[in-house]
């Protein structure tokens, strides 16, 4: 079964470039080496610049645990030590009718 996340992170005032940076450099590597990824966006709030948001699809819930334990993910969660203010992750599977073509 797909798993659906919605991240939603919000950094501490001062802290969001780095935040961003770090957040940027996760999204190639996932793109290219993590196995089930269907697809990883990147986000940033548009009346609140402190907020960033990853919309991620996965083959599988555990292709998506794969992924939080590789090398680019664990640096850059050490990396982000102290630089959030909040985050909330949320796992979703999709129920049908969403999609307009079906």
């Amino acid at each position: 079964m797909r798993t659906y996340v919605t991240a939603v992170f919000r950094a501490n005032e001062g802290h969001e470039d780095e935040v961003e940076r770090i957040f940027r450099s996760f999204v190639t590597p996932t793109h290219e080496k993590d196995r089930g990824c269907v697809s990883y966006a990147l986000n940033r709030g548009q009346d609140d610049p402190r907020t960033f948001v990853f919309m991620e699809e996965w083959d599988s819930r555990e292709d998506l645990e794969t992924h939080l334990e590789t090398d680019h993910i664990q640096e850059g969660l050490a990396a982000l030590a102290g630089k959030l203010e909040s985050q909330n992750i949320i796992l979703l599977e999709r129920l049908e009718g969403g999609d307009v073509n079906g």
